[in-house]
């Protein structure tokens, strides 16, 4: 194996090792809707946004953004499929693929961008752009 190929094995396995308590978390309390729990994984400064559509900023315009997918969709979580990870000073980025079967809109499929920002010991959303195909 290549010196780079082995760095960027190894980037991965810290991005992997970093995020994956955090992300289990932040997606068990999503899935069970519970959006003041898994809120306390989103920076501050929180943006999501729809590409094309919205954008929603901040953790309370947040939860309220998540109570209205979900009676505009319905149940249905995505699965996310990541691509890339890097990772640079205090940001971890991850870009993917996403699928969501959801009950009133059926399958969704799309791509997805996160932006971990490092707050003492831990990782916070700070962007999460999703682009729906």
């Amino acid at each position: 194996m290549q010196d780079s190929s082995k760095a960027e094995l190894e980037k991965f396995k810290e991005v992997c090792k970093i995020l994956k308590p955090v992300f289990e978390d932040f997606a068990k309390h999503m899935h069970a809707h519970e959006f003041d729990k898994a809120a306390v994984h989103l920076d501050p400064d929180f943006v999501l946004v729809h590409a094309g559509h919205e954008a929603v900023y901040g953790r309370e315009a947040l939860k309220k953004h998540f109570e209205q997918a979900l009676e505009k969709y319905g149940k249905g979580m995505p699965n996310l499929t990541p691509h890339e990870f890097h990772k640079a000073g205090d940001f971890i980025i991850v870009v993917g693929d996403f699928e969501a079967n959801t009950e009133k809109k059926g399958l969704l499929k799309g791509h997805f961008t996160h932006i971990w920002r490092k707050h003492g010991d831990t990782y916070l959303l700070l962007h999460d752009e999703a682009k729906i195909e």
